[in-house]
């Protein structure tokens, strides 16, 4: 089961402090603002390192496509999501979403990956957000959510696909493992700008086709 403690704090020292405000920061008004003014946007990505892993939807909890009222905007599930666990109470909610694209985004992350490993030497995989860590909040799944609303709220809105790009393995760096020697930096350079122009490549095609949410 997933440490709910550890997907949202209070803390303005953690590393996972909510903020004191949805758009708190200027970096994540930036980000909506850009959503906002070109709403005929259809690919989002989260990109940061590191665990050579690209991630598609959702992050608050494990998706599923049946179910369609289990939302993240279904009141009647607050405090279920994020049980990751195999007991039966850690799997009563799974986020909705349709099968296409679910399905989309699996071929396009994969192609990604197939793209980033054969332009360099780190290999990546690709999985689903709630698997490598529980989200609450995070990014891809509000560039998602503007579609997945329930209500009224969702009506006109486009579908956004929204994904996580985790580039980079830990450096061994002893000042921060974040921090890549000069082969690793180029290493990164070239394996992020293969995923990247692949993505690109599929939202150019039939994986980038506007969907407006018809209510």
């Amino acid at each position: 089961m997933a440490s709910m403690s550890s997907v949202a704090s209070d803390q303005p020292g953690s590393e996972v402090f909510h903020g004191t405000a949805p758009f708190s920061e200027p970096e994540t008004n930036n980000v909506a603002d850009v959503m906002f003014t070109f709403p005929s946007l259809t690919w989002f990505l989260d990109l940061h390192s590191f665990s050579a892993t690209i991630l598609y939807g959702w992050g608050d909890d494990s998706a599923q496509t049946t179910a369609e009222d289990q939302s993240f905007s279904n009141a009647t599930y607050d405090g279920k999501r994020g049980m990751l666990g195999t007991e039966p109470e850690d799997s009563q909610y799974g986020e909705y979403i349709l099968e296409e694209d679910l399905r989309t985004q699996m071929d396009v992350t994969a192609r990604m990956a197939s793209a980033m490993n054969s332009a360099g030497s780190i290999y990546y995989t690709t999985n689903q957000s709630a698997m490598v860590y529980p989200v609450s909040g995070g990014s891809t799944d509000y560039a998602m959510s503007q579609y997945y609303r329930q209500g009224d709220g969702s009506c006109g809105k486009n579908r956004m696909h929204g994904l996580t790009l985790e580039f980079g393995i830990n450096t061994g760096s002893l000042v921060c493992p974040f921090y890549p020697d000069k082969e690793q930096y180029h290493n990164n350079m070239r394996q992020v700008g293969a995923g990247l122009m692949e993505l690109l490549l599929n939202a150019a095609g039939e994986a980038g086709e506007p969907r407006v949410k018809e209510c």
